[in-house]
């Protein structure tokens, strides 16, 4: 009953007003049916990147025209004919040819509206590539087909001249990479060096980059653990001689994986001194400063009921602050984009899809326009702040986030380098037939941090709402609560 009369002050109190709706990517046009899902934008908010989940096919968003440009190319696949008895492989069945549409997805995009991802086969692995808006198809990175099996590039620097990624071969093994100058040929791919078992603390399998500042001189990527396949954060800083240095320091500090004596069956942490068994990279920001992870603390290994306690962090790489967020609401989202001031947003890990209302029995029975008990849930959580707030919470009064006739869920995957805009995608759905994916890009106010004190008719209410420090707090009756609708101090 608290939470609820928490709720509804906040609604009476105007949180809505704390941020506004830009724009939304289009349902349908006169020739297709759309399901955007957005990864990322542009730091101009003009340009939007990701995947159409129908299709599977790599889209632009132009925002300003609001039009998806999806990039699509369709092959012939032959199947594979192999021996009966001996598997031994004979040949192709070129006398049963399947259409094989290619699939892909963008991971980045610039202001000059060049998006960077992969793209291939629907049979086979994918490709690194990149797309700029007006192209007809997308163009290929450098990548040896004969050695290597796939690979993806993942972010583009903010001058289009540096790409990081990876490429795999046949066994899946992974090497880190930035591609510049065009990165058409061999010479235009950098292969990032990988941590030695002293820097890093143990032994590796291999590392893979995913994010890159937007001056191109911070590389964000991942070691996996060889022990237990744990991908750990590692970054690289470029030299003053063109190449980038390894750093694994931070792992080495704060990762610790196990050991397992198989007579007795017993585990061991490694490094015990070491306070997490998992340190994730999840997103790096523009300048270049700070990092959101996926981090989980050490328990007994032995101990079956043990909790195994997962939690949100942004590291300054300046710095080398760590900060934590407290989860004793179950709170953990995944920090899929973070600005240059640490503010970080992401999503819960949970997740409803097309079948839910089949999947989840109390479904049907949820009050219009709210997601069931499992739909993932987007949060943002502010520079300086120690707790988060729910995306649905700022847009109280709009219909989009706050649907009275649909159950939505929403995934948080972008912010802007400025902290005034983030990204998203809407999965919709009317529990019968319906099924709508769509993204949004909002504008976050700077109302936290131009106002002191906002106030209603506590006579009336008995509760008023205040912002301290960027982060909302409502006092009822005497007693202080956050957005969550839990005590605070």
């Amino acid at each position: 009953m608290k939470k609820k009369l928490l709720l509804s002050a906040l609604a009476l109190t105007g949180v809505g007003a704390q941020a506004q709706l830009v724009a939304t990517s289009p349902i349908e046009d006169e020739v297709s049916t759309y399901q955007f899902a957005v990864e990322d934008m542009s730091d101009s908010q003009s340009y939007a990147a990701g995947s159409d989940e129908g299709s599977s096919s790599p889209v632009i968003w132009d925002v300003k025209s609001n039009k998806l440009h999806n990039f699509t190319h369709e092959d012939t696949y032959y199947p594979p004919l192999y021996d009966e008895e001996t598997w031994e492989f004979l040949g192709y069945d070129y006398d049963n040819p399947q259409p094989d549409p290619y699939e892909g997805s963008f991971h980045a995009v610039n202001n000059a509206g060049i998006a960077v991802g992969e793209f291939g086969s629907s049979y086979a692995d994918k490709y690194p590539c990149y797309a700029k808006i007006g192209d007809a198809e997308v163009t290929y990175l450098y990548a040896d087909h004969e050695a290597e099996a796939g690979g993806s590039a993942y972010s583009i620097s903010a001058d289009g001249k540096a790409i990081a990624g990876f490429y795999f071969d046949a066994s899946w093994k992974t090497q880190a990479c930035v591609w510049v100058n065009g990165g058409k040929t061999a010479a235009d791919r950098i292969d990032l060096p990988a941590p030695t078992a002293e820097e890093f603390g143990g032994e590796i399998d291999y590392v893979a980059a995913r994010w890159i500042s937007a001056d191109a001189k911070v590389v964000l990527g991942y070691a996996q653990d060889s022990n237990n396949g744990s991908w750990v954060m590692i970054y690289w800083t470029l030299e003053s001689d063109g190449t980038y240095k390894v750093h694994a320091d931070l792992a080495k500090k704060y990762y610790t994986s196990f050991d397992i004596d198989f007579e007795t069956w017993d585990m061991k942490w490694v490094h015990p001194e070491n306070p997490y068994s998992n340190f994730e990279p999840m997103a790096l920001s523009a300048n270049g400063q700070w990092v959101t992870l996926n981090v989980c603390s050490t328990y007994d290994l032995n101990d079956y009921e043990a909790v195994v306690e997962n939690q949100s962090a942004r590291l300054n790489l300046t710095t080398g602050e760590l900060e934590v967020l407290e989860n004793e609401d179950g709170i953990y989202p995944e920090l899929y984009g973070v600005a240059n001031d640490g503010t970080a947003v992401g999503t819960s890990s949970m997740s409803f899809g097309p079948m839910a209302q089949r999947q989840h029995p109390n479904f049907s029975k949820k009050a219009a326009g709210r997601a069931p008990s499992d739909a993932r849930t987007s949060y943002i959580w502010k520079a300086g702040s120690t707790e988060v707030v729910a995306l649905t919470d700022l847009f109280l009064d709009d219909n989009y986030f706050n649907s009275e006739e649909l159950s939505c869920e929403f995934v948080m995957s972008g912010i802007t380098p400025d902290a005034q805009y983030i990204c998203g995608y809407r999965h919709a759905t009317d529990n019968v037939d319906l099924w709508e994916v769509s993204s949004f890009i909002a504008a976050l106010s700077d109302e936290s941090t131009s106002v002191s004190s906002i106030k209603v008719d506590s006579a009336k209410f008995g509760t008023f709402k205040t912002l301290e420090n960027g982060q909302l707090v409502i006092n009822h009756n005497g007693q202080r609560f956050n957005a969550q609708g839990k005590k605070v101090k």
